[in-house]
C-alpha cells in the first residue's frame, strides 16, 4: 500500500469511538453554558460533523462565515475526517485490503438565499495520507444549507460534490452526496 507506517492505523473500533465521542461532545457542549439574550446578529463560527464529505466518512470541521449579509455569507471551512482507502471491486461492492486514513478536508462556499435557506456552491479540497492520485483531492460542491440563527444556532447541509480527477482502481472511496450537521457560536 505505501502508507507511512510512522502513523498510527485506524481500526473501526477507534473509528467508532471517535465518531461517538464527538458527536457527544457536539451536541452537550452548549448545555453547559447559560442562557443569552437572543442575537441580533449572526454568528460568525460553526463547527460540524460532516458523513461522506470529500473523501472522508466522517469529519469535525470548524467554520468561519465573512461577508455575512441576510441574503448571502461566505463560508470557509476546515477539519479532520477519516477516510477509507482500498481496492474497490465494483461487481462485488467489496473493498479489498481496506485501510483508514486521516484526512483534511477543506471547503470554500458562497451560499445566496433567504433567512434560513440558502443554496450554497463551491469548491472543496482534502488533503488526503495514503496511495491516491496525488496529495490532494479537489472537488465542486452544491447544495442545500439550512443555517438557523437565533435560539437554536443549528446549520444543516445535504449537498453534491463529485471529484474533479478520475479515481483509479486503487483509490479512496468518495461519495457524492453528503450532510452535514452544526452548531453556530
Amino acid at each position: 500500500m505505501g502508507t507511512n507506517n510512522n502513523l498510527p492505523l485506524l481500526t473501526e473500533s477507534r473509528v467508532l469511538r471517535i465518531i461517538v465521542l464527538t458527536t457527544f461532545i457536539l451536541w452537550t457542549a452548549p448545555s453547559f453554558g447559560q442562557g443569552q439574550p437572543k442575537k441580533e446578529h449572526r454568528e460568525s463560527n460553526n463547527i460540524s460533523l460532516n458523513l461522506m464529505e470529500g473523501g472522508t466518512l466522517a469529519s469535525i470541521t470548524l467554520e468561519h462565515y465573512f461577508l455575512t449579509k441576510p441574503n448571502y455569507l461566505l463560508a470557509f471551512q476546515i477539519g479532520v475526517g477519516v477516510g477509507l482507502e482500498g481496492d474497490f471491486n465494483s461487481f462485488s461492492n467489496q473493498v479489498v485490503e481496506k485501510v483508514y486514513l486521516l484526512n483534511v478536508p477543506s471547503r470554500l462556499s458562497f451560499c445566496v438565499g433567504g433567512t434560513n435557506h440558502f443554496f450554497e456552491t463551491g469548491f472543496g479540497g482534502t488533503i488526503i495520507n495514503g496511495d491516491l492520485f496525488g496529495p490532494a483531492l479537489l472537488y465542486p460542491i452544491v447544495g442545500y444549507r439550512f443555517q438557523e440563527f437565533g435560539d437554536y444556532n443549528s446549520c444543516f447541509r445535504l449537498f453534491f460534490q463529485l471529484p474533479i480527477v478520475e479515481p483509479t482502481n486503487r483509490s479512496v472511496m468518495f461519495v457524492p452526496v453528503g450532510i452535514s450537521l452544526g452548531r453556530n457560536f
